[in-house]
């Protein structure tokens, strides 16, 4: 029920303005004095101004550290102010919410009254009979703004030095000082926090709200917390609060490490939020910040004492094994490209979580559990999943592991309706690579219209290169800088073609090879239901010089052929066979260089890249005025010369924007390592330039290409 609030004649006489100075008895008023406010009045008192020669020689050392500390807190970049404003807005926020309202500039925001009175009805369940609903002069924005401080007045609320006009002009310390005397009105000291034994009882009476808030943690949490600031830090109270509110919520927080405090804030968190309905007014980060600012905090923690679990909140026993350790892998966790019909696998690793109980389900858009195969181990500690969507729409995949959800699950997974698209990928950088080497797969759009395009999402940002061959195809190519799995996009108009994404495992390069290996790959494209054979020749040397002067070069090649199996269901099993081919040993002389090629017959393809060469691509210099600027529909033109000192390797020059069949290159050798660089844009706006010497950027690649 709502009760109408009749203003009193509190105001001072002027028009639109109030200052609310009312001294009250019960400690709730006490407290109510922000430290914010202390450090105004001490402050204007410590500043030399008129009257005051400045001479500190009377004040003790420590008086002269507080004032120090003091300053510091009252600069306008203080920590405790960004905090505060953002952790107060969040808490306006979550009341105005309610009535489909909300701020986003807590220094503007109140400024002509309107939002401070609707919070304040909130807050309190009364009407403000009349106030100006459409203010646009100052003078009505005063009016509305006085009417809230004498409201306040009315409610008991003690508010020092703060008036209409402080509000109105955006005076951000004054209005943190007045939204933390609501919270510590409306939020903290209205929490019924001791026995009925204790109410009443002389000593808690004398308690100031945050001691009775300390003392409440105090008695919840098995372990000690004594301030609202160091002791949160490292995560693990959050946890331990979370239990202690809903037991069984957070079992395992005691085996949480303390160094690893950012991820321990971050569960807990999200646990309160999701299952005790907490919000997070302020950030894991903030948590764990030593310089956190209490105020904040205690706004935070405050929320706990009457929070409840949500139906079907999870509630788990202690368990030995650590759902957090569990790493979920492959196609069927992505969040798009998925269809109907698709057949999609997922690998569930728990190699490092220790002893635990690992289950999966897959809950479908009308809210029924979709069919799950559990295909077996593929290694001791890896297990496959399977599941063939039927229905279109948002799809969650839960993995559990003792009881508790692995980092992400659920995992939402969109699944779309089937199409029959014509286009085909393939190559070997669709299911492999090696960290620091190109990755390459071919795209052919078999003459379907539509602009291509292509997202790769892993545990690094990947350098894509992309090279017009005509006729609607393309070569791709990828640089990823950290081992994992990555998920290959290839979209046509925004949709991921069938079997996109492809799912790469890059693995890191063999300690044994440490610098860049020769080889030659010989890609047969097929039908799509065919295998897809790839073959590689890789050589390590060793270089010796015999007495007389001559030097040998030693190459050890070593032949390893990959079968990748494309079902229907895009899910590729990949078979490595390798075999020694021996040793041979080879004059040193000149090195040709070697060119991307194909067979006019679009069939087999030859690619060919030249390793083991050492060079100094920082003796490679490219110039000319295409390297920033380009017109349209024109050649534009730059040089790439290579000094004696940079050794011998292949020239690569790849352009690449938003529109992928946009341009054409030609690369002309000039003779002496010197290249001429041709290029035509079809689209304006704004392109990449790559140009490596051998697998390495030259200085200043990739460049920017403004085309106009």
């Amino acid at each position: 029920m709502s009760r109408m609030y009749s203003p009193q004649a509190s105001q001072d006489g002027r028009a639109g303005k109030a200052r609310v100075t009312t001294s009250t008895s019960s400690s709730t008023k006490r407290e109510v004095l922000s430290e914010f406010d202390r450090l105004l009045m001490e402050s204007s008192r410590r500043v030399p101004g008129a009257g005051d020669s400045g001479d500190r020689s009377d004040v003790s050392g420590e008086e002269q550290q507080q004032m120090a500390i003091m300053e510091k807190d009252l600069r306008e970049d203080a920590p405790w102010k960004r905090i505060q404003q953002k952790t107060f807005t969040r808490w306006i926020n979550e009341h105005l919410k309610t009535a489909g309202e909300s701020i986003g500039d807590l220094e503007t925001d109140l400024s002509d009254g309107l939002q401070l009175i609707r919070l304040l009805e909130l807050l309190t369940r009364k009407r403000f009979p009349r106030f100006n609903k459409a203010p646009a002069f100052r003078s009505q924005k005063l009016e509305n703004v006085s009417l809230a401080l004498a409201f306040l007045d009315e409610e008991g609320v003690k508010i020092v030095s703060i008036d209409s006009t402080d509000i109105v002009d955006g005076r951000l310390k004054l209005i943190l000082a007045l939204i933390w005397a609501l919270i510590l009105k409306y939020s903290i000291s209205s929490l019924k926090l001791c026995d009925e034994e204790e109410e009443g009882d002389s000593a808690w009476e004398k308690m100031t709200p945050k001691e009775k808030l300390l003392s409440w943690f105090s008695s919840k949490l098995p372990l000690p917390v004594k301030n609202f600031t160091t002791d949160w830090n490292d995560g693990r109270a959050c946890g331990a609060l979370d239990n202690a509110v809903a037991p069984g919520l957070c079992p395992d927080w005691e085996s949480w490490d303390p160094k690893d405090a950012l991820r321990n804030a971050t569960e807990a968190m999200n646990l309160a939020e999701k299952w005790l309905g907490v919000p997070q007014l302020i950030s894991p980060e903030d948590m764990i910040d030593p310089n956190m600012d209490e105020q904040s905090m205690m706004t935070y923690l405050a929320q706990f004492p009457i929070a409840q679990p949500k139906p079907g909140a999870p509630f788990y026993a202690k368990s030995s094994g650590d759902a957090r350790a569990v790493r979920c892998t492959g196609r069927g966790l992505q969040s798009t490209g998925i269809r109907i019909g698709d057949e999609v696998f997922f690998q569930v690793c728990t190699k490092t979580a220790g002893e635990g109980a690992l289950t999966a389900t897959v809950i479908g858009p009308d809210a029924q559990q979709v069919p799950l195969e559990n295909t077996g181990k593929v290694s001791t500690a890896v297990h496959e999943f399977s599941y063939a969507p039927e229905k279109p729409g948002l799809h969650y995949v839960h993995v559990l592991f003792g009881g508790r959800h692995v980092p992400k699950s659920p995992f939402e997974v969109k699944v779309g309706m089937p199409w029959n698209s014509k286009i085909e990928a393939s190559g070997p950088g669709l299911a492999g690579g090696v960290v620091g080497s190109a990755a390459e797969f071919s795209v052919d759009a078999k003459g379907e219209a539509g602009m291509l395009g292509f997202s790769i999402e892993g545990p690094s940002q990947v350098t894509i290169e992309c090279k017009d061959r005509g006729d609607l195809k393309a070569s791709v190519k990828y640089w990823p800088t950290l081992p994992g799995e990555y998920a290959v996009h290839i979209l046509c108009g925004e949709e991921d073609i069938p079997g996109s994404p492809f799912m790469a495992d890059i693995v890191e390069r063999p300690d044994a090879v440490d610098s860049p290996v020769a080889a030659v790959v010989r890609i047969t494209q097929q039908e799509s239901s065919s295998p897809l054979k790839t073959e590689s020749v890789d050589s390590s040397e060793t270089t010796e010089v015999t007495e007389d002067g001559t030097t040998i070069v030693t190459r050890r090649e070593t032949r390893m052929t990959s079968q990748v199996m494309t079902s229907s269901s895009s899910h590729h099993v990949v078979q490595t066979f390798t075999e020694e081919l021996g040793e041979a040993g080879l004059g040193l002389g000149g090195l040709d260089m070697l060119s991307l090629g194909a067979s006019a017959s679009g069939g087999a393809q030859d690619i060919r890249s030249l390793g083991g060469t050492r060079c100094d691509v920082t003796k490679v210099v490219a110039s000319g005025s295409g390297l920033e600027r380009a017109a349209c529909n024109k050649t534009n033109t730059f040089v790439v010369k290579a000094d004696s000192a940079a050794g011998y390797n292949m020239l690569m020059v790849g352009i690449y924007g938003k529109i992928l069949h946009a341009h054409e290159v030609q690369v002309q050798h000039l003779g002496h390592a010197h290249y001429q660089v041709n290029y035509k844009l079809k689209e304006r706006g704004e392109y990449l330039l790559s140009v490596k010497y051998g697998d390495v950027h030259i200085p200043g690649s990739p460049f920017v290409i403004n085309c106009v």
